[in-house]
């Protein structure tokens, strides 16, 4: 099993270049890490954790979590930041070590992992042979990629993006570079070389 490790920066493609791979790969088996996130939100023990680090205001009742409160606030204090990944990171570590597991007993060809965080949660590799793949693009794209899917302003926009580590120095410490800058249609022709390159 060939296992891959898709990442890069928010608003870059990461789920547009995972998508593609699946429709010409769909026997992979496929881990979402910001969906075992939205998972651990609804759970009783990590709600819990939140609000007793984050004060009662982290929950909306007793069953959601405030994303926008904790956006808010790991935007503002990078303490807070470390804080919830303290909470978060080990979980979805596990999480993701179990599907990668799964998917070499049901003897899957590929693992696919969409690990938005994956140098800034500390490189979680499955196995040494892992390839980390960035799919990337110029700031300005990324920037405005961003304000088109949320309401954020300028000023907001660039301090999310700040908040990861540079894209730049994640495309230096990755295997393969998929460069996000044109059309669906390039981005699908490099993800294509990328299948037969890693298939041999």
């Amino acid at each position: 099993m060939v296992t891959i490790i898709i990442t890069g920066g928010i608003a870059t493609g990461k789920s547009t270049a995972c998508k593609a791979w699946l429709e010409m790969e769909p026997d992979s088996a496929f881990h979402d890490a910001d969906a075992t996130v939205h998972a651990l939100y609804g759970d009783r023990a990590v709600r819990a954790e939140i609000a007793a680090a984050f004060g009662a205001d982290a929950l909306i009742g007793e069953d959601e979590v405030d994303r926008s409160l904790l956006r808010r606030a790991i935007t503002a204090d990078p303490g807070n930041k470390k804080m919830l990944e303290g909470i978060l990171h080990p979980r979805v570590r596990s999480v993701a070590t179990e599907a990668h597991a799964n998917a070499l007993a049901a003897g899957k060809p590929w693992f696919l992992a969409d690990i938005p965080l994956y140098f800034e949660a500390g490189e979680w590799k499955p196995r040494a042979d892992a390839k980390v793949v960035v799919v990337a693009c110029s700031s300005e794209t990324q920037r405005i990629r961003l304000q088109q899917r949320n309401p954020f302003d300028i000023a907001e926009a660039g301090r999310i993006i700040a908040m990861q580590a540079d894209l730049a120095a994640k495309m230096a410490a990755s295997d393969h570079v998929l460069w996000n800058e044109g059309s669906p249609a390039a981005l699908r022709r490099q993800i294509q070389m990328l299948r037969d390159c890693l298939r041999h």
